[in-house]
């Protein structure tokens, strides 16, 4: 059992890094789009441009604690759970989480990509830095599944 825990957790690592990889390879390619070949936004349209901003942090923050809210529901009587249990419903509670924080960073980079705007570029990173905080760590997991896994060794 213990070998399958740790593939377990070593899965729901790599599903979580493919994901802030995907982020950081969208955001350094929009980027690129908008330095070195002028970006997508013919005419500078500041409503537009605000237009979207204010969708994209409304979005953010409604998305963001609607995905903290979800995970937090589906997590909260965990303990009580045999350890197979334990990570199913936390795998599954990690990934809308991981989803509603990523899709916040994927939009942010599209209004960035869209209207060059630097605010979209920081709302992208932010979210990215904020999925990068919920990386599910030995540390975070032995806390949010209330379990302990310290002692697991890759």
């Amino acid at each position: 059992m213990n070998e399958q825990i740790k593939k377990d957790i070593k899965s729901m690592q790599i599903i979580y890094t493919a994901l802030i990889l995907s982020v950081i390879f969208f955001i350094v390619v929009t980027v690129y789009l908008n330095i070195f070949q002028g970006g997508m936004g013919g005419e500078d349209d500041k409503s537009l441009t605000n237009i979207l901003l204010i969708a994209g942090s409304l979005m953010g923050v409604s998305s963001i604690s609607a995905g903290i809210y979800i995970f937090n529901k589906r997590t909260q009587n965990i303990t009580d759970n045999d350890i197979g249990d334990k990570i199913m419903i936390y795998r599954s509670a990690m990934i809308v989480r991981a989803a509603t924080i990523g899709g916040v960073s994927f939009f942010f980079t599209v209004i960035y990509l869209l209207t060059a705007s630097i605010l979209g570029l920081v709302g992208a990173i932010t979210g990215l830095l904020i999925l990068g905080f919920f990386f599910p760590s030995l540390d975070r997991l032995s806390k949010e599944m209330k379990h302990n896994f310290k002692d697991l060794k890759y």
